[in-house]
């Protein structure tokens, strides 16, 4: 086992409440992705802030090799959360077609600036207790969170996703 695999503090991922999303294709999704659309799947969610150097030098670049990796698999998917906790004029929800033409991530983005429930504070930030961006959150197909940090080694995610899918 990679040292830097299943968390050992290891949650239930809380369910999303991000309402605006534009899917693969860019386009406006109709209704917003919830993660029980995954179920049974290992979800990989970016966390990130277009206006982030780190998400541009780090997470995008981890997510687009990940995905490479995984990209046939019918065991996982792939998301980008935009999670707007400052510079809410900068990171915009137009960012979200623009960041996923600029790297080519044909995944769904969605746009997170929070709500009542989290006094205004992203949904993705506040329920799964992340604390920046860019931020990789990895779930395994039972809806368990196995990795929720700032970063990850793009080889120990390989690894991390073949052990879950493995399992499932």
């Amino acid at each position: 086992m990679v040292e830097q695999t299943v968390s050992t503090d290891a949650f239930p991922a809380p369910e999303w409440n991000i309402p605006a999303w534009i899917g693969a294709d860019g386009a406006p999704l109709k209704e917003p992705l919830k993660l029980a659309d995954y179920a049974g799947k290992v979800v990989v969610m970016l966390a990130f802030q277009s206006w982030c150097p780190g998400c541009h030098s780090s997470g995008f670049p981890t997510i687009q090799f990940l995905k490479r990796e995984f990209d046939n698999s019918p065991d996982v998917r792939f998301v980008a959360v935009q999670t707007v906790f400052e510079g809410h004029s900068t990171n915009t929800l137009d960012k979200l077609l623009e960041n996923q033409r600029k790297y080519a991530l044909n995944i769904p983005f969605g746009h997170d600036v929070g709500s009542e429930a989290t006094n205004s504070y992203p949904d993705i930030m506040y329920n799964y207790r992340t604390r920046g961006t860019p931020w990789i959150l990895v779930i395994d197909g039972s809806g368990m969170v196995r990795f929720s940090d700032f970063h990850i080694d793009p080889q120990r995610g390989v690894e991390l996703i073949k052990e879950l899918t493995s399992k499932s």
